[in-house]
């Protein structure tokens, strides 16, 4: 009876991860779309690198000539060093929300979390069949015993 109860937990928590992974990957395919339709591509300079995270800090001005700070998660494996001027895409209502200009980080973001939601959603079906397939044993089992 234990054995049913955690593969039910289970499935149930990772249906929640399905979702989760789903509503982020759905975030991450839409971020770019929003980018290429609202953002401002300008030029930025590399102000700290942070290996570890490939986290790249910026400062860049706005086109209401306002400074502006943005850290952006590099994704490709040339990540700029300090002082170099890099292209840029930011939001006109956030400037610190900034991708490098062409970019298609969101797009491997969703791609990362479709997978993660598939293999998710695998390990719900997986523990569903397992948990009808132990309660079925165990109630085969009940069956059988013969009563004095």
């Amino acid at each position: 009876m234990v054995w049913v109860v955690l593969l039910w937990l289970l499935a149930a928590g990772s249906l929640v991860g399905v979702l989760l992974c789903g509503v982020i990957a759905y975030a991450g395919f839409t971020s770019n779309d929003y980018l290429d339709a609202y953002g401002v591509t300008t030029t930025a300079t590399v102000t700290d690198v942070e290996i570890f995270t490939d986290t790249v800090t910026v400062e860049f001005t706005t086109d209401d000539g306002e400074p502006a700070t943005a850290e952006i998660v590099w994704f490709t494996s040339d990540v700029p060093a300090v002082g170099d001027d890099i292209e840029i895409t930011y939001d006109p209502y956030d400037a610190s929300y900034a991708t490098e200009a062409g970019s298609d980080s969101g797009v491997v973001m969703g791609v990362i979390y479709v997978v993660v939601a598939v293999f998710a959603l695998a390990v719900v079906v997986g523990a569903v069949i397992g948990a009808v397939l132990v309660h079925r044993r165990r109630g085969k089992a009940k069956r059988q015993r013969t009563t004095w």
